[in-house]
């Protein structure tokens, strides 16, 4: 679950995982270089929602990768102002 999209201020995004492990969410722009990076936490196994801030993210596309562990995924954010 990602959304809403276009996001403004914040980006709800839902993440499942079989495993409690320590998550980071990392904001890249088109060309990869890193805009923003959060410190998720330590998210229990299961299901679990959180909130990541866009606020001093301009608009554009951008790639959100989420790592936690081994596991690693990627999908594509737009933002506006």
């Amino acid at each position: 679950m990602l959304g809403p999209q276009p996001a403004s201020d914040r980006i709800a995004v839902r993440i499942a995982s079989l495993q409690p492990q320590d998550w980071t969410a990392v904001i890249r722009d088109q060309r990869g270089g890193i805009v923003a990076t959060h410190a998720l936490g330590y998210l229990p196994a299961g299901t679990v929602d959180v909130q990541i801030p866009l606020s001093v993210i301009a608009s554009g596309a951008y790639s959100l990768e989420l790592t936690g562990g081994a596991e690693t995924r990627r999908t594509q954010i737009l933002v506006t102002r």
